[in-house]
């Protein structure tokens, strides 16, 4: 019996020594955790500094500041033998000492860290494992090959990032998520106070939290952030109002919800959509009760009832709405 030839996929995962995603980042988290606890300790200090442990993994700790309309890059130096990260700067003037207390700025230099482990020793130098794999396609096929080996590569880097920034054995010990719910008004602050500790964006809290919310008698709480997106980068789509972070309960009814970010808000329900729209538009007040419908997965919508809190600025304004589920 033949057997099917390995996809380009299978045979990228191979080059970097992983039969699976989940293996491949399983490993690098662990590398760059060594090196942490390694540096700091087991406890850690907060907010984690990758360019601390940088030098461990052939990278020049300190980032270049480099115009661009992108986030950053990172390559290698053959001359002086290191990689080298290189971030876009949001203004001329700034400073690494300045940026580098600023949550994005602290995430992509995370990003780029992660995508290091995604080359690969190659004729005495390092080379990228997405184009060593396309090397021998061409024109159309190598393109498609490319775009989604990169689509790939940026939703483990990104996942990478945060679990980096927000270690697992640290989320029990700043995260008690069931505790914030129950100050009601002030999940917000609560929140907003942990991601503060961590040195991330709101968002990217939320994002870590949701991997192991609805497991611990959660189940009638949650919080999301709403605003304008593409959705995910292993699945854009066209830009509109979508679920840009959250936690919801992973269960209803015994069945799982299979939520997920980037899904289109106005899957959340009519009401909870127009809810959404109106006081995005409105821009006042900036902060409420809410009490309405909210459809989670393919579920019957269930009652929240809660609060909502206007973020961001006039070009990009977002909302989170949290509370509890009837």
């Amino acid at each position: 019996m033949l057997t099917a030839p390995p996809s380009h996929v299978q045979r990228y995962l191979a080059l970097l020594g992983a039969v699976d995603k989940k293996e491949l980042e399983d490993r690098i988290i662990s590398d760059i955790a060594t090196a942490v606890r390694e540096e700091w300790g087991q406890g850690g200090v907060l907010p984690i500094r990758l360019s601390s442990v940088a030098a461990r993994f052939k990278i020049r700790p300190r980032p270049q500041l480099i115009a661009g309309n992108h986030d950053g890059e990172i390559e290698f130096d053959e001359d002086k033998a290191e990689f080298v990260i290189r971030l876009c700067t949001p203004s001329q003037g700034a400073t690494i000492s300045q940026l580098g207390k600023h949550p994005r700025f602290r995430f992509t230099y995370a990003h780029e860290v992660a995508h290091r482990f995604f080359f690969v020793p190659w004729n005495g130098s390092w080379k990228r494992a997405l184009d060593i794999i396309t090397a021998d396609l061409h024109d159309a096929s190598q393109l498609k090959e490319k775009i989604t080996l990169r689509r790939l590569e940026e939703g483990l880097c990104n996942n990478i990032a945060r679990r980096a920034l927000v270690p697992d054995e640290l989320i029990a010990k700043h995260c008690n998520v069931r505790e914030w719910f129950s100050t009601e008004e002030r999940f917000f602050e609560k929140l907003s106070d942990a991601a503060r500790r961590f040195g991330v964006s709101r968002d990217c809290l939320l994002l870590r939290l949701e991997k192991s919310f609805g497991h611990d008698g959660l189940e009638h709480n949650c919080a999301m952030v709403i605003g304008s997106s593409a959705g995910n980068v292993t699945a854009k789509g066209r830009y509109t109002l979508r679920v840009r972070s959250g936690i919801v309960p992973s269960r209803v009814g015994g069945t799982e919800v299979g939520y997920y970010p980037g899904i289109k808000a106005e899957k959340l329900g009519d009401q909870a959509y127009q809810f959404v729209v109106e006081n995005l538009a409105a821009g006042d007040p900036v902060a409420g009760r809410v009490r309405v419908p909210l459809r989670i997965g393919d579920h019957p919508a269930r009652l929240l009832t809660g609060w909502w809190r206007l973020l961001g600025h006039d070009d990009e304004k977002r909302m989170m709405i949290w509370g509890q589920l009837d």
